[in-house]
């Protein structure tokens, strides 16, 4: 009698374990992390959920999309630059919103820091990213009309193979449809997923752009 009890005690300790195993290697999991990474400011902990340097590339690349030109007359970051020089410093401009986005995480947002320039970035040149710096993530974001006042929290998961989508909903009106900012997930070897662009961000911006 004692051996079956302590038999079934094994195997339900066996299934728990499986059972949290498996939950480790899910998107969801993932998420939950990386929300945890952004509570604690953990800039190790993020880096390994969130691609910063896909995410900063891709961002910058969709808000300088065609749908956003054509719904606000210039890229959302062209606006706020205020040049259209944007095109030829935009390495420059992706590895400031890198930054931007640690930044970020290291302080949630209350302070702003420079990023730093290349010793060899002189002249010129030196004097137009000096001016041209692109604006604070937060910044972005407020310009979007994203704020943590209406983040309303994150859609069921939907995934498909190795790849991963969950929505960030946000009513960015008062009374107005739910705004849905789509985050790319991608498996990686490790099994943990990791964040590497919103998939959305064109229209999304393009709907903020064009909104009065």
């Amino acid at each position: 009698m004692l051996r079956s009890i302590i038999g079934v005690i094994l195997l339900l300790l066996l299934v728990g374990a499986g059972g949290w195993w498996y939950y480790t290697t899910t998107p969801d999991y993932s998420l939950w992390q990386l929300s945890r990474a952004v509570k604690e400011h953990n800039e190790e902990s993020f880096r390994h959920y969130f691609d910063v340097r896909s995410v900063a590339s891709n961002a910058v690349d969709d808000l300088l999309s065609e749908p956003v030109r054509n719904a606000g007359g210039f890229g959302l970051l062209e606006r706020m630059l205020g040049a259209a020089a944007v095109g030829w410093l935009q390495p420059v401009i992706v590895s400031r919103l890198e930054g931007s986005i640690i930044n970020y995480v290291e302080t949630n947002g209350t302070q702003v820091a420079p990023a730093a320039e290349p010793q060899e970035r002189k002249g010129i040149l030196g004097a137009l990213v000096a001016v041209l710096k692109p604006p604070p993530l937060s910044d972005v974001l407020r310009g979007l009309g994203f704020t943590t006042t209406n983040f309303r929290g994150t859609s069921a998961v939907e995934r498909s193979d190795k790849v991963a989508h969950s929505d960030l909903l946000f009513e960015r009106k008062t009374g107005a449809p739910v705004t849905r900012v789509q985050m790319e997930l991608k498996q990686q070897p490790d099994n943990s997923w990791r964040v590497v662009r919103f998939s959305n961000l064109p229209d999304v911006a393009a709907e903020a752009c064009s909104s009065p």
